[in-house]
């Protein structure tokens, strides 16, 4: 589960604005225990609780009274965790080093009173690589593996509500609208593959990459959007893959924001 705190802090007149997200996570740890013949025992692994940093700078280029028109540009900081595994006295660790960079284009579309349409078109590129090491209790002697390259990734997304109900004087609700969105990914090239040898290790021969080399996940949304006569909007909603894939089988999400 993903827990996600943001501030957006608009400037130059409103026309730009920048966005900080924080991301937190509950621990994930996972486990392979081998059988009874393999003496080298389970393979556990974890990974912490704390996200990577994202600075967000976006600008208005143009808006009248039928859409908006926007771009903006990402850096996601290596603040978040490591991921290590361990296997008896092995400690294998692939280092969270890599600055994110992730330009978009969006657009919005409202054709009348009711319908509105969102659009965006977003890269996500690793500047740099994450360093692979591993570490021998018993021997108390480590070293690297090498730096595993992420995935560039392409993003596109199209989402589209209707408002069945909108009171700007109501006292509690004043607008409620259904929404469909339809999200691809993609990656842009392969992901490296970072093999090592581990002396002493059983097999010694240690290979550390993606568990898929290239993607393309295709999600729909479907959500409830809500806003509150106070400056408050609350969006839940479900995310379904379309395509047989293994990434997640569903999501829920909640957003909330607060205006000021």
């Amino acid at each position: 589960d993903s827990y996600i705190l943001g501030w957006e802090q608009t400037f130059y007149d409103g026309l730009c604005s920048i966005e900080v997200r924080m991301p937190f996570s509950g621990i994930h740890t996972f486990g392979f225990a081998h059988p009874p013949s393999d003496p080298a025992g389970t393979l556990d692994v974890s990974g912490g609780q704390v996200g990577n940093l994202a600075i967000i700078v976006k600008e208005l280029i143009y808006a009248d009274a039928c859409g908006a028109y926007s771009w903006g540009l990402g850096v996601e900081l290596p603040t978040g965790s490591d991921a290590t595994a361990y296997r008896d006295s092995y400690r294998l660790t692939i280092e969270n080093d890599t600055v994110h960079l992730s330009p978009y284009f969006a657009a919005m579309f409202t054709p009348n009173n009711c319908w509105f349409v969102n659009t965006f078109v977003q890269a996500d590129i690793p500047t740099s690589g994450n360093n692979v090491q591993y570490w021998d209790w018993e021997s108390r002697d480590g070293d690297d593996l090498g730096k595993l390259d992420e995935h560039a990734l392409l993003h596109v997304d199209v989402s589209a509500g209707y408002w069945l109900y909108q009171n700007p004087c109501a006292p509690l609700l004043v607008g409620f609208a259904p929404m469909l969105e339809l999200h691809y990914t993609t990656t842009l090239q392969d992901t490296d593959v970072v093999n090592g040898t581990i002396p002493g290790y059983s097999p010694e021969y240690v290979r550390v990459r993606h568990r898929a080399g290239r993607f393309d996940l295709i999600t729909v949304t479907a959500a409830l959007h809500f806003e509150a006569a106070c400056d408050t909007k609350i969006r839940v909603g479900g995310v379904f893959p379309l395509r047989d894939d293994d990434l997640f089988d569903t999501e829920f999400g909640l957003q909330i924001t607060r205006y000021f």
